[in-house]
This record gives C-alpha cells, sequence and structure tokens, in this order.
C-alpha cells in the first residue's frame, strides 16, 4: 500500500482521456467512403470493455480527422465505421488509437449503389498490449460527513512505473445564452486525499485526512434568466504511478476562508450539475 499526497509538479506534455463511451450506430452521407476498422489486442487481458473505450479513436486524411460513426466490442476486439471523403489512390490514412498512430495505405473500394462506397476492412490484430495508464473510471459519491461530494479516479498502469498526471475538476451548467458572463471568481475548497493499491477482498480502512486548500475558478451568468456557470479546480497530481491499479479519492470540504457569494448562494450547488474529471499528463489514456 501506499499513501499518494498533492505535490506541485507539471507535465511538459499532456494528453487528456474523458472516459469515452461507445457511439451510436449511423449510416454514412452520401458521396463518402465507409472505412470499416477492427483493432484487436493480442493478450487476453487487454481485451476488456473498459480498455477499448478508452482508446478514443480517429481517422485522419491530410489533415481533416475524424471520430468513428459506430464502435462495437466483438470478440475480443474493437470494431468501428468511419466516413472520410473520397480518397485518391496515392492518398495515406492516418488511425489514431489510444497514442499511437498507424500509417495506412488506401484500400480498394467498391461502389454499393450510386453515392455510396465502402473501403476494403482494415484489419490489426495481435497488436501489442497497452504500455500507458488508462483512466479507468471516474465516480462521484454523497459522503456523510461533508455537504460536499467526493469523486474516485480510478487508474490502471499497463506499463513501467509512472511519474502521474494532473487531476483536474470541472463543473458546468450551460442553459440559456441570454445572460453574460461575470468576471473569474476565486472559491476555495479544501480536498481530503486518499489513496490505495486496489486488492481482491481488501478490508484496509482509508488512510488519516490531509487537508490541502486549493482555488477553484468560478465564473457565472449574472442574468436572472440564467443559472448557467463554469467552474474549474486542479486537484493536484497524482503522485508515482506504481504498474498495476491505483485508486484515489478526492473529498471535497468548506474551507475557512470566506467565499464572495451571496447569502442565498451555496458551493453545494456548484458540485450537483454537470462534471468531468480528467487525467492529464504524457503516456496517460
Amino acid at each position: 500500500m501506499k499513501k499518494i499526497v498533492l505535490i506541485g509538479c507539471f507535465v511538459l506534455f499532456s494528453a487528456t482521456h474523458a472516459l469515452a463511451q461507445p457511439a451510436t450506430k449511423q449510416n454514412c452521407s452520401p458521396n463518402t467512403v465507409s472505412v470499416p476498422v477492427t483493432y484487436h489486442f493480442k493478450d487476453t487481458d487487454a481485451q476488456y470493455a473498459w480498455i477499448y473505450h478508452s482508446l478514443n479513436p480517429t481517422l485522419a486524411m491530410v489533415q481533416d480527422r475524424v471520430d468513428p460513426i459506430s464502435t462495437n466490442i466483438e470478440d475480443g476486439a474493437l470494431k468501428m465505421t468511419f466516413c472520410i471523403p473520397v480518397p485518391a489512390e496515392t492518398e495515406r490514412l492516418i488511425l489514431r488509437v489510444g497514442p499511437r498512430a498507424y500509417d495506412l495505405a488506401i484500400r480498394p473500394i467498391t461502389k454499393l449503389s450510386s453515392d455510396l462506397r465502402e473501403m476494403s476492412p482494415i484489419l490489426l490484430v495481435e497488436q501489442p498490449r497497452p504500455d500507458w495508464v488508462i483512466v479507468k473510471s471516474a465516480k462521484r459519491f454523497e459522503t456523510e460527513a461533508s455537504d460536499l461530494p467526493s469523486f474516485e479516479v480510478e487508474l490502471y498502469n499497463f506499463g513501467q512505473a509512472h511519474s502521474g498526471g494532473q487531476v483536474v475538476f470541472e463543473a458546468f451548467h450551460y442553459w440559456s445564452l441570454c445572460a453574460r458572463g461575470s468576471t473569474p471568481a476565486r472559491v476555495k475548497v479544501q480536498v481530503s486525499l486518499s489513496g490505495q493499491r486496489l486488492r481482491i477482498a481488501s478490508s484496509d480502512p482509508e488512510y488519516p485526512e490531509e487537508l490541502v486548500t486549493r482555488d477553484a475558478e468560478l465564473t457565472k451568468d449574472i442574468n436572472s434568466c440564467s443559472a448557467n456557470f463554469y467552474l474549474r479546480t486542479d486537484f493536484g497530481t497524482t503522485g508515482r504511478l506504481p504498474p498495476g491499479p491505483i485508486r484515489i479519492r478526492y473529498t471535497l470540504k468548506r474551507a475557512e476562508a470566506k467565499v464572495s457569494l451571496t447569502s442565498s448562494e451555496q458551493i453545494k450547488y456548484y458540485f450537483t450539475r454537470g462534471y468531468r474529471l480528467k487525467v492529464i499528463g504524457e503516456g496517460i489514456w
């Protein structure tokens, strides 16, 4: 077991993961080419849905990069369909799967109808297992000890020991555009951080609290017809990540400092709407 503490360091290059979900199946528009792609890790312990869902695949031709219009996990492989403009035979395709990039030649194209075409399938099978950190999940918890929620980030390091990444929290609510935004204000909150290696049937108690004060930047609309707002704060770095699974829980508490909000507003409000957790760092996906 290892206690993970907040430290003040930043990475030079960042890659962001936001827990991608499977795309809904659609059809390509006329005068485009449907490109079916199958991506398959050769190791069975790398064929789980949460791993494939983290890859955020894109396909690029020249400078245009597109997301898949459909994804499906079948027989331990990720199957995707992309729609691209009709390419010339000499053009190349760049498939990005997680941090990996594949330079691919144009496959033969079959004309399905007067305005629909399909490329022969691209098969990338028996690929090496991931050697990077994957954000497996991000969950929210309500706690009796605080009227502010807790958030738990679960990561899995498939590679060697990793220096870690920056955990960023964003809360937001966008409903109407009738109001103009306020100048960003600073809201102080305290973060209690605990972490432990995941172990089967572990009954280890949580680590004692360690409170760290963080500044959150709050922008909100000042017109009464809208409740739009955007709140952002850095929880800090994860600390060093050993190989295997790691789970870190962040519990938010009110800081002692006085907050410049009207008496009718509560900090809790900004943690009850839409939110996003991002882990930013080199080699984190």
